[in-house]
């Protein structure tokens, strides 16, 4: 995923935050949250505020194991992810509460 976090570009830059470099560090400060600056290819401005989302903290292979146990024509319900991908479910949960508490500053 590459969110842009245009959106929010003067809430942040009441935080002397102007770069996605500079969101990911104060991101990072705040949630423990980590993000990589920089979206959908290596050429974004410097003023871009896009970041890039990696979901590698689970165990892969036990996920994979559990959904071809339940059949992959049965839909993944919200449960699988919270029980296989909960970490990550974590973060993306206190990435919204940082996104919502800066929306409202």
């Amino acid at each position: 995923m590459y969110p842009d976090f245009s959106n929010f570009r003067d809430k942040l830059a009441k935080r002397s935050i102007f770069t996605a470099e500079e969101m990911c560090a104060a991101i990072f400060d705040d949630t423990r949250v980590s993000l990589l600056a920089g979206g959908v290819t290596h050429s974004d401005s410097a003023e871009s505020l896009t970041v890039r989302l990696c979901y590698v903290n689970f165990d892969g292979e036990a996920a994979l194991t559990a959904s071809k146990r339940i059949g992959l024509e049965t839909a993944i319900e919200n449960e699988f992810v919270l029980e296989y991908c909960s970490a990550t479910v974590e973060a993306i949960e206190e990435l919204t509460r940082w996104c919502t508490k800066l929306q409202e500053s």
